[in-house]
């Protein structure tokens, strides 16, 4: 069979044959494109029109793609005739498409052998059709600049000036296009040339930014007349909303002058009418929102009163279509709506207060504060919950709020926030709007807030003496809430559920948001306010709705007021007893909280007697109810409090602590083999006992003594991360140990290793919190004071089984955090090569394990989890650590692999240190441009 009749066969198989027909045939037609045969038999297939015309055109531009030095003499043979069947009106369109960047990709790669094809080809074009000459010119500004073109450098280069210098006439075609035929095609073609304006300077910086003598953009001032006149009248065409999008969205980042507002006004007023007639529908929306923020980021359009005003409009238009009024999904970070917010944080970034003449930055924000009501409150009868606002868009809201009036010298930004607060405290009629109120009074207060510590007003008293007014008056709403004194009318009596518990929530996290104001000062125990305060936080507590913002709530108040509240501490401690060991509906983890920040706080102002008294009263019925036995569900959620109220009061006597815990030895032994949950809260415990008794050697010897046997079976019988981790933060708080406490841990740390290391036949065998423990706890021991407890490991020979561990794991590794544990644990072995009791343990460890670790370096950058930047970041380090101590030793050790080619020049950079601080930027940047292969 004939290699032509056998190519068409394959091409009906894959159209219309069985599933094995088709895998098949899609193998051999995908070896058939990649031949030198493609540019000869697929040319023919055109002629048969249909699919095969379809794929022969596909396998051209492919072909053309690769610019395969064999086929630059056939090219301009073939150029003519592809030209041709470009011309043909029976073509399909997606052939077409194919053909018009098989040309491009071709007059790029002939711009040596054929110097005059862009010039023969635009004029044969010229008396073509529109659909034609578009297509050729759609491909023509994107396939020069693509990366997928593999075309040697400077034959890109050389064509691209080329191309340059020929836009005049392209421009010309483009605007007798648009004046013929404003559609689609037309408009995508010129936002494509406009696009490339900008690829020009990434591929060819010498050029420069291209502007003329009048300040406007060439590109701009050549589609000018069209711009102008022209588009503006695609009003009318909501079809034509995506493309006139793409042309402003490309336009916006050339208007860089005065003078080019006169331009773009037009697409943009263009682009806001069309907006009016489009409505629910998710590809228009996104096409609008890409639009608004590159026009918010835009100064010359912003700070044109028009403009300003249609672009504002659009901007609010858009929260509201979508929001949470919208069919939409609400998702504040990489959805439509999180878009919309970027667009308007993009506005605030580059206002500057001293130079807006026209006021932009108050009109934008006055224009925000207006329709966000409107915008983000929910429907009265929200069918998605009503958690929506403090799950969502209350962070967001603040976020944007902050954004916005922490601008230095905007002082008038929280007078307007306050204000339109203010307004909807009015307003609150009904259940919804009174919930967006207090929501949006959380929202504001944390703008305020961080406004405030930008300008640096946190640092003094000025935080305390500034009382936003309309603020306080939301917390008074709040307090009625909470207290029932003041709800909305509703049709029945009774408040349902579905709307007090978010009512309350709203309330509880306005409190959380109102902190910066919540102090002894303001608050003091005589004041009505203390009062209402203290208890709408435990009425929000005790209520059947409460959420784990009520426990915050609660936490915020007691330890900011806890001096105020010491006199009557005996009532205030009996109703967080309730709360903590009571019948309600906090959670385990809100009464923890509450054990930790609210309780903690209060007994800590207290003597030491009463003190103990009291947490004697909470922990009985605990040791009661759940003694160190058997662990169930209920035992381990109580133990879990036993430490979170030990741990909280911080008493006069640090050794009390310990004394503590001894007494509750049995329930820490228990804690640590139950699993990781119970071993977290003992462990925690453990390491706030000994960091308060630091400076009592004596003592915490003796703890040490006995917790490191506790915690090493833990790690070793129950492989359990917690209990390692504190191993290694016991390491860090004694600074690796002294004469006494550092042979004991050293024994404990050798052991864990050893017995944990010699169950694996591969590092994937240990769970990867463990390994990251086992890790973590290398690196902490070996760190460069712990000078007594690092010469006993560097001279074991688990170590040195470790560090090939650790080397195994980079060579496969995916795991960003277990990288970076295993890079800086070879990183600790240059720190002790010049200190004379480890420097031959050292060189012995590396001169068995360098060859792997330079293996492990080559391997873990063929691997996607080199290019995260902590990652990179840790292994630059490492390599001029180790470059720095082992001079020509590591250049040796290293040379063999691919990597050393890019890497090496850089580091026997004399001048390259990690004490630098461009160091180790420059490192990673030379690590990042490594090509990603492997062996």
């Amino acid at each position: 069979m004939e290699p032509l009749q056998e190519l068409a066969r394959q091409v009906e198989l894959l159209q219309n044959g069985s599933p094995e027909q088709v895998k098949a045939a899609s193998h051999a037609l995908a070896q058939f494109q990649r031949s030198r045969d493609a540019l000869r038999l697929a040319l023919p297939l055109l002629r048969l029109g249909g699919f095969a015309a379809i794929f022969g055109a596909s396998a051209l531009a492919q072909r053309a793609r690769y610019a395969a030095p064999e086929d630059l003499a056939d090219w301009p043979e073939v150029a003519p005739e592809l030209l041709q069947h470009l011309q043909s009106p029976h073509l399909p369109p997606a052939a077409r498409r194919q053909l018009g960047a098989a040309l491009a990709r071709c007059v790029v790669s002939l711009c040596d052998a054929w110097p005059s094809a862009l010039q023969e080809v635009l004029g044969r074009l010229a008396s073509s059709q529109v659909t034609t000459t578009l297509e050729f010119l759609q491909a023509l500004a994107e396939e020069p600049f693509s990366g997928r073109l593999l075309v040697d450098g400077s034959v890109r280069s050389r064509f691209l000036l080329a191309l340059k210098q020929r836009e005049p006439e392209i421009f010309e075609a483009l605007n007798q296009a648009l004046q013929q035929h404003m559609g689609p095609a037309s408009l995508e073609c010129a936002a494509a040339w406009l696009r490339a304006q900008q690829l020009y300077e990434e591929w060819l910086p010498m050029i420069g930014g291209a502007t003329s003598i009048a300040g406007v953009h060439p590109a701009l001032a050549a589609l000018a007349p069209v711009l102008m006149e022209q588009v503006p009248q695609a009003s009318h065409r909501p079809e034509l909303l995506s493309p006139v999008a793409l042309l402003l969205e490309a336009a916006l980042p050339l208007a860089t002058h005065p003078d080019t507002a006169r331009i773009v006004g037009p697409l943009l007023m263009t682009l806001h009418d069309l907006s009016l007639q489009i409505t629910g529908d998710e590809e228009a929306l996104g096409a609008l929102l890409a639009v608004l923020g590159g026009a918010f980021a835009t100064p010359n359009v912003a700070l044109e009163p028009p403009l300003r005003a249609a672009t504002l409009d659009l901007g609010m238009r858009l929260m509201m279509a979508t929001g949470p009024q919208s069919s939409f999904e609400v998702d504040v970070e990489g959805g439509l709506l999180g878009r919309c917010f970027d667009a308007w944080e993009s506005l605030a970034s580059w206002v500057d207060v001293k130079t807006d003449r026209n006021c932009c930055g108050f009109q934008a924000f006055e224009k925000l504060l207006q329709g966000m009501p409107q915008a983000l409150q929910l429907p009265e009868h929200d069918g998605r919950g009503r958690g929506t606002w403090n799950a969502q868009l209350r962070p967001r809201t603040a976020q944007l709020l902050t954004v916005w009036c922490a601008v230095p010298e905007a002082w008038s930004r929280p007078g307007q926030a306050e204000q339109c607060l203010g307004e909807l405290l009015k307003k609150r009629t009904t259940f919804v709007s009174l919930e967006f109120a207090l929501s949006f009074a959380a929202a504001v207060a944390e703008a305020l807030a961080a406004s405030m510590d930008g300008v640096g007003l946190a640092a003094n008293h000025e935080r305390i003496a500034f009382t936003p007014a309309s603020l306080m008056e939301a917390l008074e709403v709040g307090y009625k809430v909470a207290s029932f004194w003041e709800l909305p009318q509703m049709q029945d009596a009774t408040a349902s559920s579905a709307l007090l518990q978010p009512l309350e929530a709203a309330v509880a996290e306005l409190i959380v948001s109102m902190d910066p104001w919540i102090d002894v000062q303001r608050y003091r125990p005589e004041s009505n306010s203390f009062e209402m305060l203290v208890t709408c936080v435990f009425q929000l507590c005790r209520s059947p709705h409460a959420t784990p913002a009520a426990a915050e709530a609660l936490s915020v108040v007691v330890s900011n007021l806890a001096p105020n509240l010491a006199p009557m501490a005996e009532g205030c401690f009996g109703k967080l007893k309730e709360l903590i060991l009571g019948d309600n509906q906090l959670s385990s983890t809100s009464r923890e909280q509450v054990a930790k920040a609210a309780l903690g706080p209060l007994l800590s102002e207290l003597s030491e007697t009463v003190q103990v008294r009291a947490l004697h009263s909470i922990l009985e019925p605990l040791r009661v109810h759940a003694p160190p036995c058997e662990p169930t569900p209920q035992r381990i959620s109580c133990w879990r409090l036993l430490f979170a109220i030990l741990a909280a009061p911080t008493p006069e006597r640090p050794e009390a602590s310990l004394e503590w815990l001894s007494e509750h030895w049995a329930w820490f032994e228990v804690s640590l083999m139950t699993g990781d949950s119970a071993c977290e809260a003992a462990t925690t415990f453990l390491e706030t006992a000994l960091t308060r008794t630091r400076g009592m050697p004596a003592c915490a010897s003796a703890l040490l003594s006995r917790a490191l046997p506790a915690l090493a079976n833990a790690a070793i019988l129950k492989g359990s991360s917690p209990a390692l981790q504190a191993v290694a933060q016991l390491a860090r708080i004694f600074k690796g140990g002294d004469e006494h406490t550092a042979p004991m841990l050293a024994l404990h740390v050798l052991q864990i290793a050893e017995q944990l290391l010699g169950k694996l036949s591969k590092t994937q065998d240990l769970p990867p919190d463990l390994f990251a423990a086992l890790l973590e706890l290398f690196v902490v021991s070996l760190a460069p004071r712990a000078v007594r407890l690092a010469p006993a490991l560097l001279g074991a020979a688990v170590t040195q089984a470790a560090l090939e561990q650790a080397a195994q794991l980079l060579e496969e590794a995916v795991n960003p955090k277990l990288s970076c544990w295993a890079l800086l644990f070879i990183g600790r072995l240059p720190l002790w090569l010049p200190k004379e009791e480890t420097q031959q343990s050292v060189r012995r460890l590396l001169e068995q394990t360098l060859p792997k670790i330079c293996l492990a370096f080559q391997r873990l950058l063929a691997q996607p989890v080199a290019k995260d930047t902590e990652v990179m970041s840790t292994l630059a380090e490492v390599l001029i650590s180790l470059r720095k101590a082992l001079g020509l030793d590591f250049d040796r050790s290293l040379q063999p692999f691919p990597v050393a080619v890019e890497l090496l020049p850089m580091l026997q950079d004399p001048l390259l240190t990690e004490e630098w601080p461009g160091g180790r930027g420059r490192m990673s940047h030379a690590i990042q441009a490594v090509p990603a292969t492997g062996m």
